[in-house]
Parts: C-alpha cells; structure tokens; sequence
C-alpha cells in the first residue's frame, strides 16, 4: 500500500520520475527505516522490504555516500517522531534506527581528507556539518527520555544507542587533526553544573521522581498509553529543556502534532525548496555537556531518580547499560587523548569529571563491605548488586588521569574539586580490600584488579614505588592470580605485574638496542620475540613520565619482589587460558633486562 500511494503520487504529475523519488525520500523512505526495526518480526519485514525497493527508487545523488547519509536529516526526524510517540514498542525502534546509524559511523565525524584538494575539503566539511548537526538534533531529544525515572521495555537498547553517538564525537572535544572540524558541536567541555550548555540542569539537583513518575515505573504498553500521554502534554520539570524555538520543541518532543508534520514531512508544496534545518532563522540546539552527561548516566545507573519499588531483570539491565555507557564515554575521552599524544586535557578537565563522580562512586564501592562471616557489614547506605559494584569500579578506573594522585598537583587544585579521592592512600586500600576478600563476587575481584593495574600505569612512579604502594599491589597481585576458577580474575591480577614491570621498560626501539649493545646471553630469536613484546608493552606507557631517572627508580623499588613476581609468571605460563599465558609472557619481556 505504502509502495502503491508513492507510485500513484508520481502518476498524478505525469509518471514515476523526479516527484515520486521526492516522495519515496522525504515520507516512505524515513518510515521504513524506522519501522524495519519494529519488535515485530512480520511487520519488521514488511518495512524492510519497502526500504529495499525505495532505496532503488531514489536517485543518488552522491555516489559514493551511503544512503542513510544521504536521508540523514529525513531519517532522524522520523526517529525523532517515533522517539516521541506514546507507544513504548515506537520508542525502542527508533532507538534501535539511531543506533544502527551511529554503528555505521554516519553519526560520526569524518576523517580529515589529505589530498589538499580545497574542493575536497569543502565536502568532507559540509558532510562533518550534517553529521553534526543531526547528532546534536539526536541527543538533544534522546538525553531528556533517559531522565525519565520510569523504564520501558527498549530503554537500555536506547541508551546504549544515545551513549555510542555521544561517544562517536568525544575526539571532537579538543581541535583533532585527524578529523574534519566542524562549527556545530554535538559536545562541549563546559565545566558548568548543567547537562546542556546553560541550562542550569544540575543546579538545584532533584534525585527523586515526582509523583507522576512514581505512579508506574514498568507496565505493558497497553496500560500506560495514557499516562505518557499527560506525560507528554505536560513534562515535569526535571526533564525539560529550555526551548529556543519551535524546532527544539520538536525535538524535544513537547510539540503539538502540526508541528511535527511541518518540521519533518514536506509533501506539499514547492518540492525544490531548501529543507528547514538550512534556514538561518532556526538556531540550533545547545550543546550537551560531556560532564553533564557523564553525571546523568551516573545518576541512572545507581537508581538514584528510581522509585524506591524498582526491581526486577529489566531495571537492573538499564542500570548496568548507563554504568557500561559511562564507562566507554570516559575510556574514549582517554583514548582521544592518547591518540593526541597532550596528556594536558585529560590532567585538568579530566580531574574536573573524576571529581564530579567519584565521591558517588566511591560510595557506591564502599556500600559492599563484606564480614568475615561473609555477610555484608551494616550500613546506613544502600546495598547494589554486585554487577553494579563492579561497573562502578570500572567507571572510576576509567576516570584515572596520567599523573593521578601527584601530590604537588592536588595541593594546587582548586577547594571545591574533591580530589582527596584521587588520593593513592585512599585508593588503594579500596581497591585491593576487593582482590583479597574471599566473599567477593568474582566480578568485583576483576574489577578491582584492573583498576589497580590502572593505577599502576597512570600514577607518578614517585608514589607507586613506595613501600606503601607498591607492597599492597604485589600482594593484591599474588592473590588474584591464585585464582582457581575464574580466568578472568587471573588475567586481571597478572595485569597489574605487568603494569608495573611496564615503568622499567627502556621503551621502542631503544630498548632493543641497549640490550644488543650489552650482548645479553639470550638467543637471538628469542630476544627478538621478546622485544618485540617489550616494544607493545612500551607503547602503552607512552605519554606516562616513565625517564631515566623515574625508571631507575622503579627498578629498584621491584627488584626485592623480581623473584615472586618470575615465579608468578611462570606459574602463569602453563596456565590452560591463552589470555593467561598471554600476559605471563609480557611480564617475562619486561623482566628478560632486570639484573
């Protein structure tokens, strides 16, 4: 039927040529995209058909540009549309369209073109532009349905969705080299207390619902229609943005219906018309905040803006969902920053996001203090599942900076920024309390111990090898690899062994030399495998004051522990796990030099 009205459209003017492709662009083609992800699968497949046959129908014009990209404004407003929609099953659709767009890096910048070609250029600039300018659309509507206390059935798989456009251009945050810069910015490194650029989100902080939201946190769709409805008339205050025209109203999705037709579906009219998103008169969306966005993940995933009621497997797989986004939203921030080789950003705006989460983090780790009995200890704070135990420790580990717990540094920091958490006397004990208690879950013993090899890496070689430091993670070390029944406990012990014989390596292909030049009695292939190895493990410590000096320095604080940490290693090397053996021997090339 949707094929035949589309067909019959261009017969009207005369057969199926420029009229039919306009409209199969601007009407069917959005909707099929949407609805080939609808949950049912007969329906499902009825759309994808449609798209299928569409995606012949319209005329290309770019050649070597996907078509998704092409429809990249009409396909978002139909996600848009659905995402606004009082049918729960419309709402996970649309999240499964925009994630879908985001995997295939069409929400996503562009890599800089290098041909020096200027024509060139301006292209790659004008589709960067597009891209930006939808993925702004995109967070600007998707972000405040995730504020939203109540969970529906899809609202993980929407995070998630939200989370990997977010993610996509967190390189944009600092001017990249290697990507097409563009003027709209769908993330800001504003360090201001709101979730978009001004609008005062955080001041006044509610991590309670309202009483509307509390009504019915989960309820089939059939019986909560009516309540998104008045939802929907009238948001509360915690999720509403500050509307700078009718286009945020629409993507909001606070706007009437008309609006919705006008702003996404033209279908009458002049056809050779610019789309309304070029219009100059319509400013854009402000920029949402990655500080911001860090802390409403933080705050869904510990069930903070939840009614108290909230239980089951749909609610604790939304939680773990906003604790992993928010773990791979700080990990890109850290790989952005590496790719840049400027530990500089990630010194100061990174403390500013560590101090932001960490004290809830830290909380939230604390919270599970087992007995020696094995229950856990009385507290006035409130128990999580170990699953989220464990996510807030990666979330923390993932927010180390290079140069963490320097203390030159915290002394002057700013007082409001509460970096006694980033405190290695605080930490550490933290951390390997986890690795040693036996009725530990096995995922917090994980957890922990990649957080310490975290710290191992980062933290200034002053601090780490002190007694203090470094005898507490030898030890937390030994008991992870003891570990008879899970791999990845192993894996994660053998890892801070690793790290810290990382802080002796010469480093590339200085170290291969230096150890020719001394004649080492290795066999040369061996040697060559070995450095090899040690020139990888060298490469993950690049950015990381690792100098003579500080090298040295480390080298003497681990030779006491040389012959624990080879006889670890070894152990580890008839390990049944590959992982296992893999690590063992990266410890082996990091010792093969040690006198």
């Amino acid at each position: 039927a949707v094929r035949a009205v589309a067909v019959g459209r261009g017969a009207e003017t005369g057969g199926e040529g420029a009229l039919a492709s306009h409209v199969w662009e601007k009407v069917v083609l959005p909707t099929a995209y949407v609805g080939r992800t609808d949950a049912d699968s007969a329906v499902a497949a009825l759309w994808k058909e449609v798209w299928e046959e569409g995606s012949a129908a319209v005329t290309s014009r770019e050649i070597d540009v996907a078509l998704q990209e092409q429809l990249l404004e009409r396909i978002v407003g139909g996600c848009l549309r659905a995402l606004g929609d009082v049918s729960w099953s419309r709402r996970a659709a649309a999240g499964k369209g925009i994630e879908e767009l985001a995997r295939l890096d069409v929400l996503a910048p562009l890599p800089k073109a290098s041909t020096g070609k200027k024509a060139v250029e301006e292209r790659a600039k004008r589709r960067t532009e597009r891209r930006a300018r939808a993925s702004l659309q995109i967070l600007h509507a998707g972000v405040p349905v995730l504020a939203k206390g109540r969970i529906w059935t899809g609202k993980s798989d929407f995070l998630k969705a939200i989370v990997k456009v977010a993610t996509n251009w967190t390189p944009c945050l600092y001017d990249n080299e290697h990507l097409t810069s563009s003027e709209i910015k769908p993330l800001s490194m504003q360090t201001e207390h709101a979730l978009f650029a001004g609008d005062g989100w955080f001041a006044h902080e509610k991590e309670t619902l309202s009483k509307e939201d509390r009504l019915q946190d989960y309820a089939p769709e059939d019986a909560t229609m009516m309540g998104n409805a008045s939802e929907k008339e009238t948001p509360s205050k915690e999720v509403t943005l500050q509307e700078s025209s009718p286009q945020d109203a629409m993507m909001t999705g606070t706007a009437s219906p008309e609006v919705h037709e006008d702003a996404v579906s033209e279908t009458k009219g002049d056809t050779a018309g610019p789309p309304p998103r070029e219009s100059p008169a319509a400013p854009l969306p402000s920029s949402l905040l990655f500080s911001g966005f860090c802390r409403l993940l933080l705050l869904q995933g510990l069930a903070t803006n939840m009614a108290p009621s909230a239980s089951g497997p749909e609610h604790l797989l939304y939680r773990v969902s906003a604790l992993t986004g928010l773990k791979d939203l700080l990990q890109a921030l850290s790989k952005a920053v590496q790719e840049k080789e400027d530990h500089t950003l990630m010194a100061t705006y990174g403390k500013f996001v560590y101090a932001t989460l960490a004290p809830k983090l830290t909380d939230v780790i604390l919270s599970h203090t087992p007995k020696v009995g094995g229950s856990l200890a009385d507290s006035k704070t409130q128990c999580h599942e170990p699953v989220i135990i464990a996510r807030a420790i990666d979330c923390l580990s993932a927010a180390f900076w290079t140069g963490l717990g320097e203390e030159m540094e915290m002394e002057a920091s700013p007082p409001d920024l509460q970096l006694h958490h980033a405190n290695l006397s605080f930490l550490v004990p933290l951390l390997t309390k986890k690795i040693h208690s036996a009725a530990t879950a096995w995922t917090i013993r994980e957890s922990a111990a990649a957080a310490c090899g975290r710290l191992a890496i980062l933290a200034p070689i002053d601090l780490v090898s002190r007694r203090a430091v470094l005898a507490p993670l030898v030890e937390a070390a030994a008991t992870a690899a003891e570990d008879s029944k899970y791999w990845r406990v192993r894996v994660a012990g053998l890892g801070i062994l690793a790290h810290l014989a990382e802080r002796t390596v010469i480093g590339r292909r200085e170290g291969v030399q230096d150890a020719l030049r001394q004649r080492q009695p290795v066999r040369a292939a061996g040697l060559g495998i070995l450095a090899r190895l040690a020139e990888q493990t060298a490469d993950r410590v690049e950015g990381v004051r690792n100098g003579p000096r500080e090298r040295q320095q480390m080298l003497e604080a681990l030779l006491p522990q040389k012959e624990r940490i080879v006889t670890m290693a070894r152990r580890a090397l008839r390990d049944k796990e590959p992982k296992v053996t893999a690590v063992a021997t990266g410890i082996c090339a990091s010792v093969v030099g040690w006198p």
